[in-house]
């Protein structure tokens, strides 16, 4: 944390892209809320990727929810969908994808509650799933985009564990 702020410390920057991912938090974490401000960079042609990652055992396996932003593709990339990743390749959760309705600014709150995941884009629920495979984990963020001097960035990121 920096300044009040919490940094990407792993990112990979190359002439036209930035990319990132950090965890934090209790590997034993089992019912929590985790949330986040983000902040799409509207730069046109807009390439942008956030990431919320929940029940993270390492860097290999984790849940995650991608928000991606894209305006030159079809509509069906410019969308919100999770994802469970295991031994480093991701699979998409069916029927947990959400169109794209996002300006560049939106806030995303997760419920994490025993084998449920709840999705909500300033504050309407847009996904709920279960049948989660991992019982317990830590928190992230991930980042990719486009533009390296203002990627899509986060603020007043949370987590509130549950009893």
């Amino acid at each position: 944390m920096v300044n009040n702020r919490y940094t990407i410390t792993d990112v990979i920057t190359e002439t036209d892209w930035t990319s990132g991912t950090s965890f934090i938090g209790d590997p034993t974490w089992t019912d929590y809320e985790v949330g986040a401000d983000i902040h799409l960079v509207n730069v046109e042609p807009k390439i942008n990727i956030a990431r919320i990652i929940v029940r993270a055992q390492d860097i290999n396996n984790y849940l995650v929810l991608e928000i991606r932003d894209f305006d030159f593709l079809d509509s069906d990339w410019s969308r919100g969908t999770w994802y469970v990743v295991q031994n480093g390749q991701a699979s998409e959760k069916p029927a947990t994808s959400f169109s794209s309705f996002l300006n560049t600014d939106f806030s995303v709150n997760i419920l994490v509650h025993q084998s449920i995941i709840t999705t909500f884009i300033d504050g309407v629920q847009v996904s709920r799933w279960g049948e989660v495979p991992y019982p317990n984990g830590m928190v992230g963020v991930g980042i990719s985009s486009r533009y390296p001097t203002s990627p899509t960035s986060f603020d007043n990121f949370y987590v509130r564990t549950q009893p």
